[in-house]
């Protein structure tokens, strides 16, 4: 069988949760049985890194007086590099691939993972952005739902059939984030005791992380335990604000912000509890890291987190928007360390058995091979149209 040439549209080869999920595809998958495109509408530090593992890897950034837009970019490329599917990842992306391949002959096969569904409040433009990226759905000719949750949102909208739509969960290399031999490290750095309880978030700094609310009842629960820091890895637009927010509350010198970092597993090493605020979710990245190392975690009941997180088993799930549930869940996980320490080690065990990397390379590698059929063979989830050979 030749080879399968996958092309992927990225936002940019920013170091990423997406990004390091197709740098997995291409470095896990390998290069023997995949060709692997990968453009990126601009650059970032991972591009180096996909060009070792084996890619033919394209920033696309374009000077502001470029002859071609991106999309003529793109449909170009696609000519001189004929592929048989195109992934793309986002709406930026699944909207310029679409364009791109509008009036070929031979288009590639369109297959779009869907990370999260973005909501009117989120956002600025929000009700625009927001139906452009249910609109876009329509477009690819076969959807990946990271979480049966999902999935189901998806097949809410009018007109799109069930074989459309395939979940594959989001996964990650489990036996990279167990490293409890850096803590000491880690917390000596950061400047806090052993003893020190300390909560943390790790992900983007936006609206709808919530992090209001963590901050809310950080504050509460910091009179209860005043030995006590939160930690937050991140960056983003709301971090002025939410600065602003911990002086109000007078939690200012208890709030560490690491902003961005690169060693997920040494700063979660640090940690002892986890809390994932969010009102919004696929199936996160960073709640499936936090659990693999260990960490007892608290997180809002929504997207897939329901689908990882069984409540009072291997973590505590409290509503969204709830400062006073997060803050009593914060307490009774700070008095009651032995059900935190049983929530932390069946936590690490759940996840390295239901969301290590190769089940979820192992399902895009069928999907893959599915896609690229000439027969248009199935599986039983996802039955395309056949394909013409080249």
């Amino acid at each position: 069988m030749q080879p399968i040439t996958v092309l992927h549209l990225i936002n940019g080869f920013a170091d990423a949760s997406i990004e390091r999920i197709i740098l997995n595809f291409v470095t896990h998958l390998g290069t023997q049985e995949y060709h692997w495109h990968v453009l990126g509408l601009t650059g970032g530090t991972l591009l180096p890194e996909f060009k070792k593992a084996g890619a033919v890897a394209v920033d696309l950034s374009l000077p502001e007086n470029a002859v071609l837009s991106p999309t003529a970019f793109i449909r170009r490329y696609l000519q001189q590099h004929p592929a048989d599917i195109l992934h793309t990842h986002t709406i930026k992306s699944i909207l310029l691939g679409a364009r791109a391949c509008a009036g070929q002959k031979e288009p590639p096969f369109h297959i779009a993972t869907k990370h999260i569904l973005t909501r009117p409040s989120e956002r600025r433009h929000g009700l625009f952005y927001a139906a452009a990226d249910r609109l876009a759905l329509y477009l690819p000719n076969h959807l990946v739902a990271v979480s049966d949750f999902m999935r189901a949102q998806i097949l809410a909208l009018p007109g799109i059939q069930e074989t459309k739509v395939t979940t594959i969960r989001n996964a990650i290399r489990t036996q990279d984030y167990f490293c409890p031999h850096v803590r000491a490290d880690c917390r000596a750095a950061w400047g806090i005791a052993p003893t020190t309880l300390a909560v943390g978030f790790m992900g983007r700094i936006v609206q709808a992380k919530r992090l209001d609310i963590l901050l809310t009842s950080f504050a509460a629960f910091h009179q209860a335990h005043p030995d006590s820091v939160l930690i937050l890895a991140g960056d983003g637009d709301q971090r002025p604000t939410l600065q602003a927010l911990a002086q109000s509350l007078q939690i200012a010198n208890s709030v560490l912000w690491l902003g961005f970092i690169q060693d997920i597993p040494r700063m979660l090493a640090g940690l002892d509890i986890f809390v994932q605020p969010s009102v919004n979710e696929g199936l996160s990245l960073s709640l499936l890291e936090a659990l693999a190392a260990g960490k007892t975690v608290i997180a809002t009941d929504v997207g897939g987190t329901a689908e990882v997180l069984d409540q009072n088993r291997n973590g505590l799930l409290i509503p969204a928007g709830s400062p006073q549930a997060l803050t009593a869940a914060l307490i009774q996980m700070a008095d009651q360390p032995d059900q935190a320490a049983g929530f932390a080690h069946s936590g690490r065990a759940y996840v390295e058995q239901h969301f290590n990397l190769q089940q979820m390379l192992s399902s895009y590698d069928r999907l893959y091979r599915a896609a690229a059929s000439p027969s248009g063979s199935s599986q039983p989830a996802a039955q395309f149209p056949p394909r013409t050979t080249r």
